[in-house]
């Protein structure tokens, strides 16, 4: 597996009274993503695809983009981009070992899997020194997963865990230190 990590952060003071601005980006561009099932056998990428032998998503690009308001008065708001990149079905590669390796002919039960993006919102508010109450909704859109038949996916599974499962969700939590 070869690829580029890239990580960046930084925090803004904003003028007058509105507190400051954080922001966070965290992706990774997957290069390759090489494998050899048995010493001397043909080696495949499974970069950018998805399929039966490659088993998950290996899309070239993802990342998480978070730009958090802090506010003077103890609460943060924040905002989470999550992006899966476009991934093609392996069966339709020209790679000798993956093409038409799982039927045979090619394949437009997905042909492809576009890019997925997903919008979060969160809340915090820092109630006191020792007390955190933190809220949100993840899949804001509610967007649904891309549905894989079971014949491409291992274990029977009708979807990939990298997509959201749950749709649209919401949530509270509370933390106190002692």
């Amino acid at each position: 597996m070869s690829g580029i990590d890239a990580q960046i952060a930084f925090k803004l003071k904003l003028p007058a009274n509105l507190g400051g601005v954080q922001f966070a980006l965290n992706g990774t561009y997957l290069q390759h993503f090489e494998s050899t099932p048995v010493p001397g056998a043909h080696t495949y990428d499974c970069a950018g695809l998805f399929g039966l032998t490659c088993q998950t998503v290996n899309s070239h690009w993802r990342h998480i983009a978070r730009p958090t308001w802090q506010t003077l008065i103890d609460l943060d708001f924040a905002v989470t981009w999550r992006y899966i990149g476009r991934v093609s079905n392996e069966n339709n590669s020209s790679d000798p070992t993956l093409h038409f390796a799982a039927y045979g002919a090619y394949s437009c039960q997905p042909a492809t899997i576009g890019s997925y993006s997903y919008l979060d919102l969160a809340l915090t508010y820092h109630a006191l020194k020792n007390l955190e109450i933190r809220g949100g909704v993840n899949n804001v859109t509610d967007k649904d997963p891309p549905v894989i038949p079971v014949t491409i996916q291992a274990g029977g599974a009708n979807t990939y865990s990298a997509y959201d499962q749950l749709d649209r969700e919401l949530y509270i939590t509370f933390s106190a230190n002692f």
